[in-house]
Protein backbone atom coordinates (compact mmCIF):
# COMPACT_ATOMS: atom_id res chain seq x y z
CA UNK A 1 0.00 0.00 0.00
CA UNK A 2 3.02 2.31 0.19
CA UNK A 3 3.31 2.42 -3.59
CA UNK A 4 1.03 4.72 -5.51
CA UNK A 5 -0.73 4.40 -8.83
CA UNK A 6 1.19 5.81 -11.83
CA UNK A 7 -0.73 9.06 -11.88
CA UNK A 8 0.08 9.62 -8.17
CA UNK A 9 3.72 8.61 -8.32
CA UNK A 10 5.01 11.65 -10.26
CA UNK A 11 7.28 14.24 -8.60
CA UNK A 12 5.27 16.93 -6.78
CA UNK A 13 5.24 20.44 -8.20
CA UNK A 14 7.74 22.80 -6.58
CA UNK A 15 5.91 25.50 -4.59
CA UNK A 16 6.35 29.05 -5.85
CA UNK A 17 8.06 30.04 -2.61
CA UNK A 18 10.86 27.53 -3.35
CA UNK A 19 11.49 28.47 -6.98
CA UNK A 20 14.49 30.63 -6.07
CA UNK A 21 16.18 27.54 -4.57
CA UNK A 22 15.87 25.49 -7.75
CA UNK A 23 19.23 25.69 -9.58
CA UNK A 24 21.64 23.85 -11.88
CA UNK A 25 24.78 22.47 -10.29
CA UNK A 26 27.78 20.32 -11.34
CA UNK A 27 28.04 16.70 -10.23
CA UNK A 28 30.57 13.93 -10.85
CA UNK A 29 29.27 10.83 -12.60
CA UNK A 30 30.63 7.31 -12.06
CA UNK A 31 33.44 7.84 -14.57
CA UNK A 32 34.59 11.00 -12.81
CA UNK A 33 33.36 13.39 -15.51
CA UNK A 34 31.30 16.45 -14.60
CA UNK A 35 27.66 16.67 -15.56
CA UNK A 36 25.01 19.28 -14.82
CA UNK A 37 22.06 18.32 -12.62
CA UNK A 38 19.06 20.16 -11.21
CA UNK A 39 18.65 20.47 -7.45
CA UNK A 40 16.38 22.23 -4.98
CA UNK A 41 18.47 23.69 -2.18
CA UNK A 42 17.12 23.42 1.35
CA UNK A 43 17.12 26.71 3.25
CA UNK A 44 19.95 26.76 5.83
CA UNK A 45 19.23 25.89 9.50
CA UNK A 46 19.59 29.59 10.38
CA UNK A 47 16.16 30.07 8.83
CA UNK A 48 14.67 28.68 12.05
CA UNK A 49 15.44 32.04 13.67
CA UNK A 50 12.59 33.83 11.90
CA UNK A 51 8.93 33.04 11.37
CA UNK A 52 9.17 33.42 7.61
CA UNK A 53 12.23 31.15 7.60
CA UNK A 54 10.43 28.47 9.57
CA UNK A 55 7.54 28.62 7.11
CA UNK A 56 10.05 28.25 4.26
CA UNK A 57 11.68 25.21 5.86
CA UNK A 58 8.29 23.65 6.58
CA UNK A 59 7.26 24.13 2.94
CA UNK A 60 10.49 22.55 1.72
CA UNK A 61 10.19 19.56 4.05
CA UNK A 62 6.56 19.00 3.06
CA UNK A 63 7.45 19.18 -0.63
CA UNK A 64 10.34 16.72 -0.21
CA UNK A 65 8.22 14.23 1.78
CA UNK A 66 6.03 13.79 -1.32
CA UNK A 67 8.90 13.07 -3.74
CA UNK A 68 9.29 9.54 -5.14
CA UNK A 69 12.57 9.02 -3.25
CA UNK A 70 11.04 9.93 0.12
CA UNK A 71 8.02 7.69 -0.45
CA UNK A 72 10.22 4.75 -1.46
CA UNK A 73 12.66 5.19 1.46
CA UNK A 74 10.40 5.79 4.44
CA UNK A 75 13.02 4.57 6.91
CA UNK A 76 15.98 6.53 5.49
CA UNK A 77 15.18 10.04 6.65
CA UNK A 78 18.36 12.13 6.20
CA UNK A 79 17.48 14.21 9.30
CA UNK A 80 17.38 17.48 7.40
CA UNK A 81 19.02 20.35 9.30
CA UNK A 82 19.68 18.30 12.44
CA UNK A 83 21.01 20.44 15.32
CA UNK A 84 22.96 17.51 16.80
CA UNK A 85 25.59 17.35 14.07
CA UNK A 86 29.05 18.06 15.41
CA UNK A 87 31.27 17.25 12.42
CA UNK A 88 33.16 20.18 10.91
CA UNK A 89 32.29 18.98 7.41
CA UNK A 90 28.69 20.18 7.78
CA UNK A 91 29.97 23.78 7.71
CA UNK A 92 31.35 23.12 4.23
CA UNK A 93 28.13 22.03 2.52
CA UNK A 94 24.47 22.84 2.17
CA UNK A 95 21.67 20.30 1.87
CA UNK A 96 19.53 19.80 -1.23
CA UNK A 97 17.40 17.32 -3.17
CA UNK A 98 18.12 16.12 -6.70
CA UNK A 99 15.45 16.53 -9.32
CA UNK A 100 13.25 14.94 -10.43
CA UNK A 101 13.02 12.19 -7.76
CA UNK A 102 14.16 14.07 -4.64
CA UNK A 103 17.34 12.07 -3.86
CA UNK A 104 19.01 13.71 -0.81
CA UNK A 105 22.37 15.33 -1.58
CA UNK A 106 24.70 18.07 -0.40
CA UNK A 107 26.47 20.77 -2.41
CA UNK A 108 29.84 22.32 -1.65
CA UNK A 109 29.55 25.91 -0.45
CA UNK A 110 32.91 26.70 -2.07
CA UNK A 111 32.80 25.21 -5.58
CA UNK A 112 29.16 24.15 -5.86
CA UNK A 113 29.75 20.46 -6.69
CA UNK A 114 26.93 18.10 -5.72
CA UNK A 115 27.94 15.21 -3.44
CA UNK A 116 26.16 12.27 -1.87
CA UNK A 117 24.34 13.01 1.37
CA UNK A 118 26.26 11.48 4.33
CA UNK A 119 23.08 10.04 5.85
CA UNK A 120 22.07 8.11 2.72
CA UNK A 121 23.25 4.51 2.99
CA UNK A 122 25.30 5.66 6.01
CA UNK A 123 28.19 6.53 3.70
CA UNK A 124 29.62 8.98 6.24
CA UNK A 125 31.17 12.38 5.66
CA UNK A 126 34.73 11.41 4.73
CA UNK A 127 34.09 12.15 1.05
CA UNK A 128 33.14 15.74 1.95
CA UNK A 129 36.40 16.32 3.79
CA UNK A 130 38.37 14.78 0.92
CA UNK A 131 36.62 17.01 -1.59
CA UNK A 132 37.24 20.16 0.48
CA UNK A 133 40.98 19.38 0.39
CA UNK A 134 41.04 18.59 -3.33
CA UNK A 135 42.63 20.86 -5.94
CA UNK A 136 39.41 21.15 -7.96
CA UNK A 137 37.60 22.65 -4.99
CA UNK A 138 40.39 24.99 -3.92
CA UNK A 139 40.92 26.30 -7.45
CA UNK A 140 37.41 27.74 -7.62
CA UNK A 141 37.94 31.52 -7.62
CA UNK A 142 34.62 32.65 -6.07
CA UNK A 143 33.16 30.72 -3.14
CA UNK A 144 29.39 30.35 -3.18
CA UNK A 145 28.94 31.45 0.40
CA UNK A 146 30.31 34.90 -0.42
CA UNK A 147 27.13 35.65 -2.28
CA UNK A 148 28.21 35.44 -5.93
CA UNK A 149 26.65 32.16 -7.02
CA UNK A 150 28.51 30.49 -9.88
CA UNK A 151 25.57 28.10 -10.19
CA UNK A 152 23.08 28.99 -12.89
CA UNK A 153 19.48 29.33 -11.78
CA UNK A 154 17.01 27.31 -13.78
CA UNK A 155 14.81 29.49 -15.93
CA UNK A 156 11.54 29.94 -14.10
CA UNK A 157 8.62 28.18 -15.71
CA UNK A 158 5.04 28.00 -14.65
CA UNK A 159 3.91 24.47 -13.77
CA UNK A 160 2.26 22.74 -16.68
CA UNK A 161 -1.36 21.64 -16.51
CA UNK A 162 -2.16 18.37 -14.82
CA UNK A 163 -3.88 17.25 -18.00
CA UNK A 164 -7.27 17.74 -19.57
CA UNK A 165 -10.19 17.64 -17.19
CA UNK A 166 -12.27 14.50 -17.25
CA UNK A 167 -14.51 12.72 -14.72
CA UNK A 168 -11.90 9.95 -14.34
CA UNK A 169 -9.04 12.42 -13.76
CA UNK A 170 -11.18 14.36 -11.29
CA UNK A 171 -11.93 11.19 -9.31
CA UNK A 172 -8.25 10.23 -9.25
CA UNK A 173 -7.21 13.62 -7.90
CA UNK A 174 -10.10 13.58 -5.43
CA UNK A 175 -8.84 10.28 -4.00
CA UNK A 176 -5.36 11.75 -3.71
CA UNK A 177 -6.62 14.83 -1.82
CA UNK A 178 -8.80 12.87 0.63
CA UNK A 179 -6.16 10.20 1.37
CA UNK A 180 -3.18 12.57 1.68
CA UNK A 181 -5.11 14.80 4.12
CA UNK A 182 -6.56 11.86 6.08
CA UNK A 183 -10.12 13.04 5.54
CA UNK A 184 -13.22 10.96 6.12
CA UNK A 185 -14.93 9.56 3.05
CA UNK A 186 -17.96 11.59 4.12
CA UNK A 187 -15.99 14.74 3.33
CA UNK A 188 -16.96 14.47 -0.34
CA UNK A 189 -20.60 14.94 0.68
CA UNK A 190 -19.91 18.02 2.80
CA UNK A 191 -21.88 21.02 1.43
CA UNK A 192 -18.91 23.37 1.92
CA UNK A 193 -16.59 21.00 0.04
CA UNK A 194 -19.05 20.56 -2.81
CA UNK A 195 -19.55 24.32 -3.01
CA UNK A 196 -15.77 24.80 -3.22
CA UNK A 197 -15.46 22.21 -6.01
CA UNK A 198 -18.27 23.84 -7.98
CA UNK A 199 -16.56 27.19 -7.53
CA UNK A 200 -13.50 25.74 -9.24
CA UNK A 201 -15.41 23.68 -11.81
CA UNK A 202 -19.13 24.45 -12.12
CA UNK A 203 -19.85 21.40 -14.26
CA UNK A 204 -17.91 18.95 -12.03
CA UNK A 205 -19.86 15.82 -11.12
CA UNK A 206 -19.43 15.33 -7.38
CA UNK A 207 -19.59 11.69 -6.34
CA UNK A 208 -21.11 10.23 -3.19
CA UNK A 209 -19.07 8.57 -0.48
CA UNK A 210 -20.13 5.17 -1.80
CA UNK A 211 -18.85 5.98 -5.29
CA UNK A 212 -15.72 7.43 -3.69
CA UNK A 213 -15.12 4.16 -1.84
CA UNK A 214 -15.41 2.31 -5.14
CA UNK A 215 -12.87 4.66 -6.79
CA UNK A 216 -10.58 4.22 -3.80
CA UNK A 217 -10.74 0.43 -4.11
CA UNK A 218 -9.93 0.61 -7.81
CA UNK A 219 -6.89 2.78 -7.22
CA UNK A 220 -5.83 0.59 -4.33
CA UNK A 221 -5.87 -2.47 -6.57
CA UNK A 222 -3.74 -0.59 -9.11
CA UNK A 223 -1.24 0.34 -6.41
CA UNK A 224 -1.27 -3.19 -4.99
CA UNK A 225 -0.42 -4.62 -8.42
CA UNK A 226 2.66 -2.36 -8.55
CA UNK A 227 3.68 -2.98 -4.94
CA UNK A 228 6.49 -5.44 -5.73
CA UNK A 229 7.19 -4.46 -9.33
CA UNK A 230 10.99 -4.51 -8.83
CA UNK A 231 11.00 -7.94 -7.14
CA UNK A 232 12.54 -10.45 -9.54
CA UNK A 233 11.99 -14.19 -9.56
CA UNK A 234 15.09 -15.10 -7.54
CA UNK A 235 14.81 -12.53 -4.74
CA UNK A 236 13.68 -13.59 -1.27
CA UNK A 237 11.33 -11.56 0.92
CA UNK A 238 11.47 -11.22 4.70
CA UNK A 239 8.41 -10.30 6.73
CA UNK A 240 8.06 -8.23 9.89
CA UNK A 241 4.67 -8.38 11.56
CA UNK A 242 2.86 -7.36 14.69
CA UNK A 243 -0.69 -7.69 16.00
CA UNK A 244 -2.35 -5.50 18.59
CA UNK A 245 -5.71 -4.14 19.70
CA UNK A 246 -6.68 -0.49 19.54
CA UNK A 247 -8.46 1.38 22.34
CA UNK A 248 -11.82 0.36 20.90
CA UNK A 249 -10.79 -3.34 21.12
CA UNK A 250 -10.49 -3.72 17.36
CA UNK A 251 -7.53 -5.89 16.46
CA UNK A 252 -5.11 -5.33 13.59
CA UNK A 253 -2.25 -7.22 11.97
CA UNK A 254 0.44 -5.25 10.12
CA UNK A 255 2.62 -7.17 7.67
CA UNK A 256 5.64 -5.51 6.11
CA UNK A 257 7.94 -6.99 3.51
CA UNK A 258 11.67 -6.35 3.07
CA UNK A 259 13.84 -7.33 0.15
CA UNK A 260 16.85 -6.23 -1.88
CA UNK A 261 16.16 -5.58 -5.55
CA UNK A 262 18.46 -6.20 -8.52
CA UNK A 263 20.10 -2.78 -7.96
CA UNK A 264 21.04 -3.76 -4.40
CA UNK A 265 18.55 -1.32 -2.91
CA UNK A 266 16.75 -2.26 0.29
CA UNK A 267 13.00 -2.04 -0.23
CA UNK A 268 10.37 -1.81 2.49
CA UNK A 269 6.74 -2.35 1.60
CA UNK A 270 3.60 -2.45 3.73
CA UNK A 271 2.05 -5.59 2.25
CA UNK A 272 -1.17 -5.44 4.21
CA UNK A 273 -2.88 -3.95 7.26
CA UNK A 274 -5.64 -6.34 8.23
CA UNK A 275 -8.40 -6.18 10.85
CA UNK A 276 -8.40 -9.21 13.13
CA UNK A 277 -11.65 -10.71 14.35
CA UNK A 278 -11.70 -12.73 17.53
CA UNK A 279 -8.61 -13.86 19.42
CA UNK A 280 -5.10 -13.32 18.03
CA UNK A 281 -4.24 -16.99 17.89
CA UNK A 282 -1.29 -18.33 15.98
CA UNK A 283 -3.56 -20.24 13.64
CA UNK A 284 -5.70 -17.20 12.73
CA UNK A 285 -2.66 -14.94 12.17
CA UNK A 286 -0.92 -17.63 10.12
CA UNK A 287 -3.98 -17.81 7.92
CA UNK A 288 -3.76 -14.05 7.31
CA UNK A 289 -0.03 -14.27 6.54
CA UNK A 290 -0.59 -17.11 4.10
CA UNK A 291 -3.30 -15.11 2.30
CA UNK A 292 -0.94 -12.14 1.97
CA UNK A 293 1.83 -14.36 0.61
CA UNK A 294 -0.58 -15.83 -1.91
CA UNK A 295 -2.00 -12.45 -3.00
CA UNK A 296 1.49 -11.00 -3.52
CA UNK A 297 2.79 -14.16 -5.23
CA UNK A 298 5.61 -14.51 -2.68
CA UNK A 299 4.71 -17.90 -1.19
CA UNK A 300 7.87 -19.49 -2.62
CA UNK A 301 10.02 -16.45 -1.81
CA UNK A 302 9.63 -16.26 1.97
CA UNK A 303 13.01 -15.96 3.71
CA UNK A 304 12.37 -15.03 7.35
CA UNK A 305 9.73 -13.68 9.72
CA UNK A 306 10.54 -11.12 12.41
CA UNK A 307 8.11 -10.89 15.35
CA UNK A 308 8.10 -10.50 19.11
CA UNK A 309 8.29 -13.37 21.60
CA UNK A 310 4.57 -13.84 22.21
CA UNK A 311 3.54 -17.48 22.35
CA UNK A 312 0.98 -16.88 19.61
CA UNK A 313 3.77 -15.85 17.25
CA UNK A 314 5.56 -19.13 17.86
CA UNK A 315 2.38 -20.94 16.90
CA UNK A 316 2.05 -18.61 13.93
CA UNK A 317 5.44 -19.54 12.46
CA UNK A 318 4.80 -23.23 13.07
CA UNK A 319 1.48 -22.97 11.21
CA UNK A 320 3.21 -21.12 8.37
CA UNK A 321 5.76 -23.93 8.17
CA UNK A 322 2.98 -26.52 7.98
CA UNK A 323 0.99 -24.63 5.36
CA UNK A 324 4.09 -24.14 3.19
CA UNK A 325 5.06 -27.78 3.71
CA UNK A 326 1.67 -28.91 2.44
CA UNK A 327 2.49 -27.01 -0.76
CA UNK A 328 5.88 -28.80 -1.00
CA UNK A 329 7.77 -25.62 0.01
CA UNK A 330 10.60 -26.07 2.49
CA UNK A 331 10.63 -23.44 5.26
CA UNK A 332 11.77 -23.93 8.84
CA UNK A 333 10.11 -21.97 11.63
CA UNK A 334 13.03 -22.66 13.95
CA UNK A 335 15.72 -21.48 11.54
CA UNK A 336 13.85 -18.65 9.82
CA UNK A 337 12.12 -16.89 12.73
CA UNK A 338 13.96 -13.79 14.01
CA UNK A 339 12.96 -12.53 17.47
CA UNK A 340 12.52 -8.76 17.67
CA UNK A 341 15.60 -7.45 19.48
CA UNK A 342 13.78 -4.35 20.76
CA UNK A 343 11.11 -6.54 22.40
CA UNK A 344 13.77 -8.71 24.07
CA UNK A 345 15.54 -5.65 25.47
CA UNK A 346 12.23 -4.33 26.78
CA UNK A 347 11.55 -7.62 28.60
CA UNK A 348 15.06 -7.60 30.10
CA UNK A 349 14.71 -4.04 31.37
CA UNK A 350 11.30 -4.79 32.91
CA UNK A 351 12.71 -7.83 34.68
CA UNK A 352 15.64 -5.80 36.03
CA UNK A 353 13.29 -3.10 37.33
CA UNK A 354 11.14 -5.73 39.04
CA UNK A 355 14.11 -7.35 40.81
CA UNK A 356 15.45 -3.95 41.91
CA UNK A 357 12.01 -3.18 43.39
CA UNK A 358 11.80 0.03 41.40
CA UNK A 359 8.22 -0.61 40.32
CA UNK A 360 5.48 0.93 42.47
CA UNK A 361 3.42 -1.34 44.69
CA UNK A 362 -0.26 -1.91 43.95
CA UNK A 363 -1.10 -1.12 47.57
CA UNK A 364 0.56 2.27 47.41
CA UNK A 365 -1.47 5.35 46.50
CA UNK A 366 1.35 6.44 44.25
CA UNK A 367 0.95 3.20 42.36
CA UNK A 368 -2.62 4.03 41.43
CA UNK A 369 -1.57 7.49 40.26
CA UNK A 370 1.27 5.94 38.30
CA UNK A 371 -1.08 3.44 36.69
CA UNK A 372 -3.59 6.09 35.69
CA UNK A 373 -0.87 8.25 34.13
CA UNK A 374 0.58 5.21 32.36
CA UNK A 375 -2.83 4.21 30.96
CA UNK A 376 -3.49 7.78 29.79
CA UNK A 377 -0.09 7.93 28.14
CA UNK A 378 -0.73 4.67 26.30
CA UNK A 379 -4.23 5.66 25.21
CA UNK A 380 -3.04 8.99 23.78
CA UNK A 381 -0.22 7.30 21.88
CA UNK A 382 -2.41 4.66 20.21
CA UNK A 383 -2.36 5.50 16.52
CA UNK A 384 -1.40 3.89 13.26
CA UNK A 385 1.98 5.72 12.93
CA UNK A 386 2.96 4.90 16.53
CA UNK A 387 1.89 1.29 16.19
CA UNK A 388 3.76 0.77 12.92
CA UNK A 389 6.99 1.83 14.62
CA UNK A 390 7.04 -1.64 16.18
CA UNK A 391 7.49 -3.34 12.82
CA UNK A 392 9.70 -0.54 11.50
CA UNK A 393 12.17 -0.51 14.38
CA UNK A 394 15.85 -0.22 13.38
CA UNK A 395 16.68 -3.44 15.19
CA UNK A 396 14.08 -5.37 13.19
CA UNK A 397 15.30 -3.92 9.92
CA UNK A 398 18.92 -4.69 10.78
CA UNK A 399 18.13 -8.31 11.60
CA UNK A 400 16.03 -8.71 8.47
CA UNK A 401 18.75 -7.22 6.28
CA UNK A 402 21.39 -9.38 7.93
Amino acid sequence: MSSLPPHLNSPPLIPLILRQYRIHAPKYNKSGATMIVAIVKRPPPEAYNSESGRELLSTWDQWWSQTPWAEAHETENPNWGSQTRRGSCWHLVGEAALLPNGDPCVYCLHCGIVLQHPKVNDCGSKHISNHAQSKKCNQTPTPIHQGRLPLQPIQQQEPGPLGPFSPAAFQQELVRVVVSNNWSFRSVESPSFQRFVRFLRPNAVIISRYKFAQCFQEQFKTAEARLLNDLDGQTKVSLALDAWSAANHVGFLAIKGYYINSKWQLRERLLDFRPMRGRHTGESMAREVHEVLASTNTTKKLLAITCDNASSNKALTQNVEESLGSASIQWSAQENTIPCLAHIINLVVQDIITHLHLAASDADDNARVFQREHVNKISTSISLPNSLRKVRSPSSQYLITY
